[in-house]
C-alpha cells in the first residue's frame, strides 16, 4: 500500500512520548530549537506554509496556504520530531541515504524549494527513515513469524436471525454453493462479495464465539450457526496453513514499525525547546498545546517572526 509522506508523518506523531519541554529560545531568535537544530522566528511563516502544501491532495502548484497559527503548530511538532530522529539516528545514516532521500524530496515535493528550511527537514528525515536496516527489520519480523506458526482459513456467511442461517444451512446441505449463498445474502459484505471468504489469518482475529469455533473445526466442516454480537454465522472451514510473512511482502510495514519506534525512542528525554508564544511543548503527547484561543476556526493570533 503507498503512503504519502505526510501520512506517515503524522502516524508516527500520535501517542508517542517526549521528553520536557525547555524555555528561554524567544530570547535566542529562535521558535522551537532541538539540540542543534533550530528554526528562526524569521523562517516560521515561510516553513509553516510550505509545510502546508504537503497534505495529500493538495495541488503542488497551488499557492501555499496561509500560516494560520494551526498550521505553524503542526509543522513545529514536525520541526521537532525530524531533528529528534535524525539526531537519534545520525550514526547510521550514510552519505547514499541522504542522496537518496534528496532525490525523493525533489521528486514527491517539487514545490519546496531546496534553500529552505523546510527542504533540509524533509531530507533529514528520510534519510533516518532510510537508515533502518534489513538486519533490524529481518529481526522483527522472525519474531512475529514465531508468533503466528499458524493460521486458519474460512468462508462464512453472517445472517441477522438463527432462522435464517438454518435455512441457508439446509440448502448447502442440500447441493447450493455457499460461495454463492454468500454473495446474495451475507450481511457481511465485505467478505460477501468474496463468496464469504476471510482469508486465512493467525489466533485472535474473531469474536470470540466464532474464534473457538473455526479452531476446534477441521477442513471441510461446514460449523454453525454460531452466534455473536454480530449475528449468525455458518462457517466453511478451509484448513490450516503456516503462518508469517515473507520478507518481500511485509517490508514497507516493517520500516515503518521501526521508524515509528525510532521516533518514540528519539522524543523521549529530548530536550524541546519552544517560545512559549507559539504555544507549550506538550511532553506527555510530543505535541505542541497551542496558546489559547488559536484553536478556534478563524483564529487571527499574531504570530511572531523576524525579531
Amino acid at each position: 500500500m503507498k503512503r504519502t509522506f505526510f501520512l506517515v508523518v503524522w502516524a508516527t506523531l500520535l501517542g508517542l512520548l517526549a521528553a520536557a519541554c525547555g524555555s528561554g529560545v524567544g530570547a535566542g531568535g529562535a521558535a522551537i530549537e532541538y539540540g542543534g537544530a533550530s528554526l528562526p522566528r524569521a523562517d516560521v511563516n515561510e516553513f509553516a506554509s510550505l509545510f502546508g502544501t504537503l497534505n495529500p491532495g493538495t495541488d503542488p502548484a497551488a499557492p501555499p496556504p496561509d500560516a494560520t497559527p494551526a498550521l505553524v503548530g503542526q509543522s513545529l511538532e514536525f520541526f521537532a520530531v525530524s531533528a529528534a530522529v535524525e539526531d537519534a539516528m545520525a550514526d547510521s545514516i550514510t552519505d547514499a541515504h541522504r542522496a537518496e532521500a534528496k532525490m525523493w524530496a525533489e521528486s514527491e515535493f517539487p514545490q519546496v524549494p531546496e534553500a529552505t528550511v523546510l527542504f533540509e527537514r524533509l531530507t533529514g528525515y528520510w534519510a533516518s527513515r532510510l537508515s533502518i536496516s534489513e538486519d533490524d527489520m529481518r529481526a522483527t519480523l522472525e519474531e512475529i513469524n514465531a508468533e503466528a506458526s499458524q493460521e486458519v482459513c474460512a468462508s462464512h456467511i453472517l445472517v441477522e436471525s438463527e432462522e435464517e442461517a438454518l435455512d441457508l444451512l439446509a440448502q448447502i446441505e442440500g447441493g447450493a454453493d455457499f460461495a454463492d449463498l454468500a454473495v446474495e445474502f451475507s450481511t457481511d459484505t465485505g467478505s460477501g462479495a468474496q463468496g464469504g471468504s476471510l482469508g486465512c489469518v493467525p489466533p485472535g482475529q474473531y469474536v470470540p464465539e466464532f474464534e473457538a469455533a473455526v479452531w476446534q473445526g477441521a477442513e471441510g466442516d461446514l460449523l454453525g450457526p454460531i452466534e455473536s454480537q454480530f449475528g449468525f454465522h455458518l462457517i466453511s472451514h478451509e484448513g490450516f496453513v503456516e503462518g508469517g510473512f515473507a520478507f518481500e511482502e511485509v517490508e514497507g510495514e516493517l520500516r515503518d514499525a521501526a521508524f515509528n519506534e525510532r521516533i518514540g525512542d528519539a522524543l523521549i528525554g529530548a530536550n524541546v525547546q519552544v517560545d512559549p508564544r507559539y504555544g507549550t511543548w506538550n511532553s506527555d503527547e510530543g505535541s505542541l498545546t497551542l496558546p489559547e484561543g488559536a484553536e478556534t476556526e478563524g483564529a487571527d493570533l499574531e504570530i511572531p517572526v523576524g525579531e
